[in-house]
């Protein structure tokens, strides 16, 4: 009775083994959405998983004006991070100040990059929005995707919620200003 135990314990061992081996149980590259400790409006955080297929990531800052992208500061994330973070400060529209945002891209393994754009001052109305959806977003080697934009306008402001903002390059050529916050996967 023992030997029989024993054999069908060992069987099912060796089943699982041979299961398991033949699935691909490791993880994969993404990025997930992570609620703020200190919820901001204009700030997203993620968790950062890379290593597997992409060696690296890039995250830009952009202003987009008139269609075109017309400035980018980059931030180069290893693929040791953990975290990704980024914050836009919009300062003055809409007030009789100079008009301008300041973007701040934020990873716990590289060093926080500024970047720092005037605005045209005809704009008086400003909407942001960045990617909050619970799905990870894969990170194939070799595609990119915006995570946020903040869009500017002297009048109504087309907003750009989270669903479109994985595949807003046609959008972005329709804006009048915006500030694109965008990572790439690279092998």
């Amino acid at each position: 009775m023992k030997k029989l135990v024993l054999s069908l314990v060992s069987l099912v061992l060796l089943v699982s083994l041979a299961a398991c081996g033949s699935q691909d149980v490791r993880k994969s590259d993404c990025l997930t959405y992570r609620p703020s400790e200190n919820p901001t409006p204009t700030r997203a955080e993620y968790d950062v998983q890379l290593g597997f297929d992409v060696s690296h990531a890039i995250a830009t800052a952009e202003l987009w004006e008139n269609g075109a992208c017309t400035e980018s500061v980059p931030l180069t994330i290893p693929k040791e991070a953990t975290k990704l973070a980024f914050s836009v400060n919009i300062n003055g529209v809409g007030d009789d100040a100079e008009n301008s945002a300041t973007v701040y891209l934020e990873s716990d393994a590289a060093e926080t990059v500024t970047a720092q754009f005037d605005l045209p001052q005809t704009l008086n109305n400003s909407v942001f929005n960045a990617y909050t959806e619970k799905p990870p977003i894969p990170a194939p080697p070799g595609t990119d995707c915006v995570l946020g934009v903040a869009n500017f306008d002297n009048g109504p402001v087309k907003e750009i919620r989270a669903p479109e903002l994985l595949d807003v390059p046609d959008l972005l050529k329709e804006t009048t200003c915006a500030v694109v916050i965008r990572i790439a996967f690279k092998v």
